[in-house]
């Protein structure tokens, strides 16, 4: 694939295009990550087939002057994705399944990109190729991925669905919407967890060996990001040395034990139920959702542990530190590389590292900018950003209960060994890497996310209390802060501050 330069400027006669989709088009805050160019010049590729693919426009938007940056997307995206996926499944009775299938297929594109990209021998020829193939697994995963969370629509007209199907009986419907939604198989991080737990069962002499070997098949999970470091062999040695104490163990086996089991009624009620096949199916398909969206996010990791070879022969051949390296566009590192010299000044990719960007993509022209424009270009794309000043939270409940404790907010990954035993987890969203502050916490409360997370599976699994799509959480809560999870209403309410 040929790749293209974003423009480096503000230009507002290419800007005017898009004004009356920036203008309509309600851009929130959903993520605040660790982000850097080299994946949101990603994301610009994969937004021009998401409109190829289903039609649909959008604006995606990025800024912050510091490794943590908000990332921006419309709040009607979803619910357009959603309407369009239930329009299909109407129209095309196999439309779920394929879908499925389509997601399955990205899980072993994962696999096989991760096998072929090279560790050794690189040469400015095998880097390049390595670099297109990364691309253009990332648009076709993203073509679907950007519309992942009009699972949960699908989910509410499904439940809307079953409810007039079985309107005299309430009672009935809470129960099984409350049990049928299990994903319908284990992602590789909660594979993860079970393996340990069988290598501790085995006799001592085997079991070094064993760790080593689970160390190197899970230590990528820990990849976020490509210069993150993987999981070291200590980590491993330490939770297995854990499950040494007899109630640890047995602790752990029955919050495992537990899911397994609402895994396997969840396939039984779901057969044995009086619904039309259809119903069934969507159900189906919601479930699947929940089991690839995390197994693809895991495979993701398992990729960007492939690539890091791949940014060290980059970052060498450029004579640049890697957080610079990894804030260039595929554009810039591709003709770097050929023309054998740096084609963007240097001192501009160190500032993006050390001092941010802001990333606009729109549907007739994209915008990376640095420096002054930063601020710029926020003003412009989100000119009136809410200030939170609240005491209350709101969100979904993912797994119920009642806790009060003290907040410790994890913006990244890379803080999740600030977590203290006892505190209650405050983050944008969980992902692998964070399973073990997730284990320790005595509650879990997170931005983003929907009943089909990464944080609603594992909370369940974990048997920790957990709300959910609170969308504000890390900016109102602070460290210190003494809350109320209220996990039966799906209520944070901040009973001290700091």
């Amino acid at each position: 694939m040929e790749f293209t330069n974003p423009l480096l400027d503000i230009d507002p006669q290419l800007l005017a295009e898009d004004e009356p989709l920036l203008r309509s088009e309600l851009l929130s805050r959903k993520f605040l990550r660790r982000r850097v160019v080299f994946f949101m010049d990603g994301y610009r590729y994969a937004v021009q087939a998401v409109k190829r693919r289903w039609d649909i426009d959008f604006v995606f938007f990025e800024a912050g002057r510091e490794p943590l940056k908000g990332v921006y997307l419309p709040d009607t995206l979803d619910i357009r994705g959603a309407d369009l996926w239930w329009k299909s499944m109407n129209d095309d009775k196999r439309f779920a399944r394929k879908l499925t299938k389509e997601l399955y297929g990205m899980v072993g594109a994962a696999k096989k990109l991760a096998r072929m990209l090279p560790k050794r021998g690189l040469n400015v020829e095998v880097v390049c190729k390595g670099l297109e193939a990364h691309c253009e697994y990332w648009i076709a995963l993203f073509e679907i991925g950007f519309l992942w969370f009009a699972a949960e629509r699908i989910k509410e007209k499904i439940d809307a669905e079953v409810l007039r199907y079985w309107k005299d009986d309430a009672m009935r419907v809470e129960a099984f919407l409350a049990d049928v939604y299990r994903p319908t198989r284990l992602p590789l991080s909660s594979q993860e967890q079970r393996d340990l737990l069988q290598l501790h069962m085995q006799p001592g002499g085997n079991r070094e060996h064993a760790l080593r070997r689970h160390w190197k098949k899970y230590c990528v999970l820990s990849l976020q990001n490509i210069d993150d470091e993987p999981f070291d062999l200590e980590y491993y040695r330490g939770r297995l040395n854990a499950l040494a104490d007899p109630n640890e163990y047995e602790t752990q086996k029955h919050q495992l034990d537990c899911a397994d089991a609402e895994m396997v009624r969840a396939d039984a009620i779901l057969k044995a139920a009086v619904l039309p096949l259809d119903v069934k199916d969507r159900i189906a398909f919601v479930r699947a959702f929940m089991y690839l969206r995390t197994e693809n996010i895991d495979h993701m990791m398992v990729v960007n542990g492939a690539l890091r070879p791949i940014f060290r022969y980059v970052s060498q051949a450029l004579s640049l530190p890697m957080d610079a390296a990894l804030n260039m566009t595929y554009y810039e590192i591709v003709a770097s590389l050929k023309a054998n010299v740096l084609i963007v000044d240097r001192d501009v990719l160190l500032d993006r590292a050390k001092n941010g960007y802001g990333y606009v993509i729109a549907p007739h022209t994209s915008f990376l900018v640095d420096g002054s424009q930063i601020d710029a270009l926020k003003a412009l794309v989100i000119p009136n950003e809410d200030q939170h000043q609240v005491s209350e939270l709101k969100g979904q409940i993912a797994f119920p209960g009642m806790v009060r404790g003290i907040v410790r907010v994890i913006p990244d990954r890379r803080n999740a060994k600030e977590l203290l035993p006892g505190e209650i987890l405050v983050t944008a969203m969980t992902s692998p890497d964070f399973v073990p502050a997730m284990r320790i916490a005595s509650a879990i409360v997170t931005n983003e996310g929907g009943i089909l997370c990464h944080a609603a599976i594992m909370s369940r699994e974990l048997r920790k209390p957990c709300i959910i799509g609170t969308k504000i959480a890390t900016e109102v809560l602070k460290d210190g802060d003494f809350v109320e999870v209220d996990a039966e209403k799906g209520v944070v309410r901040i009973v001290k501050r700091a």
